[in-house]
């Protein structure tokens, strides 16, 4: 819980929230759009003209290097890394992180995200990462 929270505050702070995701981008734009997050990416699903999945899928974020897409959103919104948060569970957002001037690893399923971020949260509830954000 708490995803409704956490986007309302940082919006309120003028703080601009996108998704980077491995997943599917329809998903993604699911909870984006439910939760008022200012954009988002992830990975598409090929279809026909008329709509049937070909099988293929379309690779939109390197997991290799999430940061790229952190990148990408940090020139698209002029935003520079000093600005920049990564929140993050597995070694793959560790590129996210590289990008970041603050990474958190939230609930974190891997040693390597741990030791990659700097600062870890543990809870049920992500607005619990706030304080982080805003010490």
């Amino acid at each position: 819980g708490g995803i409704q929270e956490t986007i309302a505050a940082l919006d309120f702070e003028g703080i601009k929230s996108v998704i980077v995701s491995g997943g599917i981008d329809s998903a993604a734009k699911m909870i984006a759009e439910e939760y008022d997050f200012d954009d988002y990416l992830a990975d598409s699903l090929e279809t026909y003209e008329d709509g049937r999945l070909t099988g293929e899928g379309i690779m939109n974020v390197d997991l290799r290097d999430k940061g790229i897409s952190v990148r990408e959103f940090q020139k698209k919104y002029e935003i520079n890394k000093e600005h920049t948060v990564s929140v993050g569970n597995s070694f793959v957002d560790i590129g996210m992180f590289k990008s970041s001037a603050l990474s958190i690893a939230f609930n974190p399923i891997d040693d390597m995200v741990i030791e990659a971020a700097d600062t870890v949260v543990r809870s049920e509830n992500l607005a619990d990462i706030l304080e982080k954000i805003f010490e």
